[in-house]
């Protein structure tokens, strides 16, 4: 038995009484005493890792001057009716400086189905965005969801696919 061989079988996680119950291990214990330390150390109860009274009141001292006071976030439906006013402005702004002369050449088909698209693309980012920037709105499937077609997948928001 080598100490290779200790700390191998310490790594494999072999509890320390078995290991000394190992007649190789009881006689390499006995010559060397790198590995018969190892093995007191790992039998020794680890210190309690809790903080005393002072200490803990320190840290919540350090912590708390080091907070900064944040404003909260906009509503879902502020942030959907924010961006759909932006899109809105921007669109305006094109159509002054470029002119409205390419929505006459469409169909109102056409022209409804550009509108909506551009409004669905406008709604879909906001809530994007919006999840993205509120951790605790992100959508967790749940395993029951997880296992189910892909019918029932959703956008962020909770709107269906």
């Amino acid at each position: 038995m080598t100490c290779a061989d200790v700390d191998r079988l310490l790594s494999e996680g072999t509890p320390i009484a078995e290991l000394k119950q190992i007649a190789a291990v009881s006689d390499h214990l006995r010559t060397c005493g790198r590995c018969d330390e190892l093995l007191r150390w790992a039998e020794s109860p680890s210190p309690d890792p809790a903080l005393g009274s002072e200490a803990a009141a320190r840290v919540r001292t350090l912590i708390h001057a080091d907070l900064k006071p944040v404003r909260p976030l906009p509503s879902t439906p502020a942030v959907v009716t924010g961006a759909i006013a932006f899109a809105v402005a921007m669109a305006g702004l094109h159509m002054l400086t470029l002119g409205a002369q390419g929505w006459r050449a469409l169909s109102l088909v056409q022209s409804l189905s550009l509108g909506a698209l551009f409004a669905a693309i406008v709604i879909l980012a906001a809530l994007s965005l919006n999840v993205t920037l509120r951790p605790a709105a992100l959508i967790r499937p749940c395993a029951r969801a997880a296992s189910s077609a892909p019918s029932r997948l959703r956008f962020p928001g909770g709107l269906p696919l």
